[in-house]
């Protein structure tokens, strides 16, 4: 039987097999950094570092060392905010030391040639804007700013549209349903409904949502009516309602969430994740020991649908500072995406990585990446967990 017949058949047989434990991670050293933005199913990772003083943002390809982005002309700084799954970044970009102050929103998108950068400009008559998020479809939302005050915008092929008339303020993400969350309000772009998902109960007196999933539900923070305590984790569930999910300090989150309603909580001074099935784990607790000693930092978390996690870390005992990306290690050699199942997914996922020559499609660990490695990855997915 041909390699291609092979691969159809072993398909058609596939079955999922789940884990109540949670996952253990290897460790991606992307490079020196303190910042981490964002992160898409590839495993691409996006953030920023200093450069002569100047910010400047970064993308990591799927564990690869991190590269900086090209600045347009006139430009010294960047930084960077989402990443969608076709590898395009939104962000900012200045013409002085930080993007963040003094910005003008941009893109950047994959050519034959590396990233390409575009500047999306700014509602009429106002000079600074920023691209704060950016779905699958290619909607890009943030803000344009005048001498005093944001306007919550679209930046559209056809021009900048102005969502001010919606009562929202400062979009934060968008889902590929084209729904927006900004604060404790949820927009359609398609409709232009906008819904209001309101506080967990009276005891919080605000919500602010910083993530969206396929599902409309909300990652972010309850705001709590006390001096002594002001920010909770909390996410809003599709059908259930508000979550609170650890808890309250000055600085506390969740600041991240995928379609599988994994969650990244900021709970100083440590980075959790909640994994839907499993519980509530320190993020550095799930580091395999083979990987050395690493201590994760408590800002910048970010997880993907195949359970990749994002995060600043302490590299032990030197204390250099770097980005990494923790990568499911598989008890099951057949769940080949580590998402607790074993089906075609993981077929098509172990495929990717042997076309695009991988290591990790060095199935059988001789060293190369040929069709033995098909042949291995095959039975052993074949034979299931």
């Amino acid at each position: 039987m041909s390699l291609a017949g092979t691969i159809l058949l072993c398909v058609a047989c596939a079955g999922a097999v789940s884990s109540a434990a949670p996952p253990r991670y290897r460790v991606s050293d992307l490079g020196e950094s303190v910042s981490i933005a964002g992160m898409n199913d590839a495993g691409d990772v996006i953030g920023a570092i200093s450069v002569g003083g100047n910010s400047v943002g970064w993308i990591s390809h799927a564990g690869g060392p991190l590269e900086t982005l090209p600045l347009p002309p006139g430009m010294i700084s960047s930084l960077v905010y989402d990443i969608n799954d076709a590898g395009e970044i939104v962000g900012a970009v200045s013409n002085t030391s930080s993007a963040y102050d003094w910005p003008f929103a941009a893109v950047w998108r994959p050519g034959s040639n590396g990233y390409e950068v575009e500047t999306l400009g700014a509602l009429p008559g106002q000079t600074y804007s920023t691209a704060a998020a950016i779905n699958n479809l290619g909607d890009i939302v943030g803000s344009s700013r005048g001498s005093q005050y944001r306007y919550p915008v679209l930046f559209a092929p056809s021009g900048i549209v102005d969502l001010t008339a919606t009562g929202i303020f400062d979009p934060a993400d968008i889902n590929d349903g084209r729904t927006i969350i900004a604060g404790s309000k949820r927009l359609s772009l398609d409709s232009m409904i906008v819904d209001e998902i309101g506080t967990p109960d009276p005891h919080y007196i605000a919500t602010t949502g910083g993530t969206i999933n396929e599902h409309n539900d909300v990652a972010g923070v309850a705001i709590a009516n006390t001096q002594h305590c002001e920010s909770t984790p909390a996410r809003y569930v599709e059908g259930t309602g508000w979550e609170i999910l650890g808890r309250c300090s000055s600085w506390n989150g969740a600041v991240d969430m995928n379609d599988g309603r994994d969650t990244i909580i900021v709970e100083i001074p440590a980075l959790l994740v909640r994994f839907e099935d499993e519980g509530t784990f320190a993020v550095e607790s799930l580091i395999d020991p083979a990987q050395g000693e690493w201590v994760i930092q408590y800002w910048g978390g970010r997880i993907n649908n195949a359970r990749q996690i994002a995060a600043v870390a302490k590299e032990m005992p030197s204390g250099r500072v770097a980005a990494v990306l923790l990568t499911p290690i598989n008890a099951c050699d057949a769940d080949f995406n580590g998402d607790g199942g074993v089906n075609s997914l993981d077929v098509l996922a172990f495929l990717n990585a042997w076309a695009s020559s991988d290591g990790s499609a060095d199935f059988n660990d001789d060293g190369d990446i040929d069709t033995r490695d098909v042949l291995v990855y095959l039975n052993a997915w074949n034979a299931g967990c």
